[in-house]
């Protein structure tokens, strides 16, 4: 039909503002799916344990020394090791304390934290040391007492010790009586103690032939540089058992008189009766 021509068709068109409130919608999304993930990241940084301070910083070998660990970010259910694979008994918890019995262990290690959100760093602050005691038979503390030569003298050295602080050392005979105690040992800067050489040369009756026991002891609880003070003038709370070590004394390692003296005491004596002996026939003959 004439007169009849196409329609023209209007071009559909977006409005802009639609395409802004897309573009809106799709940003305030990804915001939100991302926000978890940045927060996350951030708690984990802001709670992770921190140690400032232990207390006290030593304690013995087998264990059982309650330790005061300060510091921060200790909420929730934190573990607590003495070494890297050591845990403790975790008695209180607060964010900024926690009070636990160590384990068992030996030498200085790291006492560290470890929540959900990560574990304590390494630093100075959180070093504890297991005390521990032995003997030598020289003053240089280098030969291990009963491997080296004979000697007279027993030679103790601590170690892990509280710098500064004070204890108390007693020798026991095999009979379990105390033959010496030296009060009044100050732990050196490093933590250690060289005990004056015990001279045992008089202990060589039947009765003190055996296993000695070497005992350490918190000196009376008075835990201050330049006092002494004899644990057995306190209660018996205020002085606390640390280590103990045992070592053999017998003929072999505490020799009465050196080898090449015995030969030549023999020898004199051999001498002596030929030489009496031979007189003796030279006289009957004449």
């Amino acid at each position: 039909m004439k007169g009849l021509g196409r329609i023209p068709r209007k071009k559909s068109r977006i409005p802009l503002i639609g395409v802004l409130s897309c573009c809106a919608i799709l940003a305030v999304v990804a915001v939100l799916m991302l926000l978890p993930l940045t927060r996350t990241a951030v708690a984990t940084s802001a709670a992770a344990p921190v140690v400032n301070s232990i207390s006290p910083t030593s304690g013995p070998a087998s264990g059982g020394t309650t330790v005061t660990i300060k510091g921060n970010n200790f909420s929730g259910n934190p573990t607590v090791y003495f070494g890297s694979k050591n845990p403790a008994t975790v008695l209180t918890v607060s964010t900024k304390s926690i009070t636990a019995t160590s384990p068992a262990g030996s030498g200085a290690v790291d006492v560290t934290v470890t929540t959900k959100y990560g574990t304590s760093a390494l630093s100075s602050k959180d070093k504890f040391s297991y005390i521990t005691i032995a003997v030598y038979s020289d003053n240089k503390y280098s030969v291990p007492w009963g491997t080296g030569a004979p000697s007279t003298t027993a030679y103790v050295k601590c170690t892990g010790l509280t710098p500064g602080m004070l204890y108390t050392l007693e020798y026991e005979d095999p009979g379990n009586v105390v033959i010496n105690k030296d009060v009044g040992c100050k732990a050196a800067a490093d933590g250690t103690y060289e005990a004056a050489g015990f001279n045992l040369s008089s202990y060589t009756a039947a009765k003190y032939l055996g296993t000695w026991t070497v005992l350490l002891y918190s000196d009376g609880g008075s835990g201050q540089t330049g006092v002494t003070q004899n644990c057995q003038n306190c209660n018996p709370e205020c002085s606390e058992l640390l280590a103990s070590t045992t070592f053999l004394v017998n003929t072999s390692n505490i020799p009465e008189f050196p080898a090449w003296f015995t030969g030549i005491l023999v020898l004199g004596l051999c001498s002596a009766s030929y030489f009496w002996m031979r007189k003796r026939h030279q006289v009957r003959t004449a």
